[in-house]
């Protein structure tokens, strides 16, 4: 009961990259899209994981009278720098250091990048509350909503990739972006609920 929800977590987020796959080559500039969409996670993902072993941390010190709320203003300090640095990338010329020339990707798909980077900016402060309330909810362990909150983030997932794809003309990495960034949110609102009810039961 209280490994097996972990576990899922891991099988339930290997079914969103096909997904994103599919978006990215249903939308406008497939083949610009699938090029630059390894280059732009990996950067998304050098900040994202900086917070993915504060859940650890969060499990260790959570017993500490008053630990919760420095955990908390913790996570959302580190969290709001990494999404910061994030956005000063895409919208400066970082952006052409990062992509055109560190990368080598050609200048198409550099000036493809400011929109998408942006619009994934925000997952790395996402990377650290969900940590932070995914080791909340461990520390009590209450491990079942956490294999719910993946599920939420990919059934969002699909649901934004083909609201994009239907009824907005832009480019396939753009769609995949925003629905890739609302559907950890979604995440994070469910464990948020979830972190509070489990904090005051």
């Amino acid at each position: 009961k209280f490994y097996t929800p972990l576990a899922l977590t891991n099988v339930i987020n290997f079914i969103g990259r096909p997904i994103l796959a599919f978006g990215l080559s249903r939308g406008n500039l497939p083949i610009e899209s699938l090029a630059l969409w390894p280059v732009l996670n990996s950067l998304a993902f050098l900040f994202r994981s900086i917070g993915f072993a504060y859940q650890e941390v969060v499990v260790a010190l959570a017993h500490h009278t008053n630990a919760r709320p420095v955990l908390k203003r913790f996570a959302l300090l580190v969290g709001s720098i990494a999404t910061l640095i994030l956005a000063v990338i895409a919208i400066t010329p970082l952006n052409d250091i990062w992509y055109g020339v560190i990368s080598g990707l050609p200048a198409d798909l550099v000036n493809l990048a400011p929109w998408p980077t942006l619009l994934i900016a925000p997952a790395a402060l996402l990377a650290f509350t969900i940590a932070l309330q995914r080791g909340l909810l461990v520390h009590v362990r209450k491990t079942r909503p956490v294999s719910v909150a993946v599920t939420i983030n990919v059934s969002v997932l699909i649901l934004v990739m083909l609201a994009g794809l239907k009824f907005f003309d832009a480019p396939g990495i753009i769609i995949a972006a925003a629905a890739y960034t609302l559907a950890i949110a979604a995440e994070s609102a469910f464990l948020s609920l979830q972190a509070r009810a489990a904090a005051a039961a």
